[in-house]
């Protein structure tokens, strides 16, 4: 097999980003075939050497991880935040080789979807597959009949019309809002109420697909349990995930 750098290894066993790994690397945590090495350009063969750190066997993940995370407001949905706190700072012991799929932008909340396989990442974000997304959302004013059939009609964003969306009120007061898109434009949702004058004062995504958020609190994630992986595989009709 081919020889792959030592703090990616560690990264592939579900030790952390790559840049943890290389602090225990650089702290002479970590022996290759016995030997303590503390070089971080030092490369490694899955298949041949034998890697421990403080003495534990490692091995790479090789089956998919998927799982949700409540996102709070005000982390950034990126590996690299240049300074700002990212969702990966949330994921404590989980592979760096999760990707995440539906973005959302600093300010909003509520679920984000993550797994170690890429091709189905890019399933659940491609058009073809249609997957549906619910919001609650907050105004900081009652829409009226006119601007609640302009938005399910589509808004005019980035040159062409957003497809129909879904819009319901939640309360008596009318200023929260159930959102159903099945699109993934830059911040659209902010972007379509902007069109039709009003501003979002919080966004929450509740449900993604099949997938939904529950009770799961404000900055935790958890696996996907089997009923779920099975309703992902149903609407995407896939063999395995």
């Amino acid at each position: 097999m081919k020889e792959v750098r030592l703090n990616r290894f560690l990264a592939s066993c579900g030790l952390g980003a790559r840049r943890q790994c290389e602090r225990f690397i650089v702290h002479g945590l970590v022996q290759i075939n016995g030997q303590t090495v503390t070089e971080l350009a030092t490369k490694v063969d899955p298949e041949t050497d034998s890697v421990t750190l403080r003495g534990k066997d490692l091995k790479p993940i090789t089956s998919s991880i998927h799982l949700i995370l409540n996102k709070p407001a005000g982390y950034v949905v990126s590996c690299k935040g240049f300074g700002e706190k990212t969702v990966f700072d949330l994921l404590k012991g989980m592979p760096a080789t999760l990707r995440y799929a539906g973005r959302l932008d600093k300010e909003s909340e509520g679920l984000l979807f993550f797994s170690t396989n890429g091709e189905l990442v890019n399933m659940l974000t491609h058009p073809r597959y249609n997957m549906g997304k619910i919001y609650l959302v907050t105004l900081d004013r009652t829409l009226n009949r006119k601007e609640l059939d302009i938005f399910r009609k589509g808004v005019p964003l980035d040159d062409e019309l957003t497809m129909p969306a879904q819009i319901d009120p939640l309360s008596d007061t009318q200023q929260c809002y159930r959102v159903i898109i099945h699109e993934g434009k830059n911040r659209q949702i902010r972007r379509m109420m902007q069109y039709i004058g009003s501003q979002v004062l919080r966004l929450q995504r509740v449900a993604f697909g099949p997938l939904h958020l529950g009770n799961l609190p404000t900055g935790a994630f958890r696996k996907l349990n089997k009923n779920e992986i099975y309703k992902l595989k149903r609407n995407l009709n896939l063999a395995c995930l």
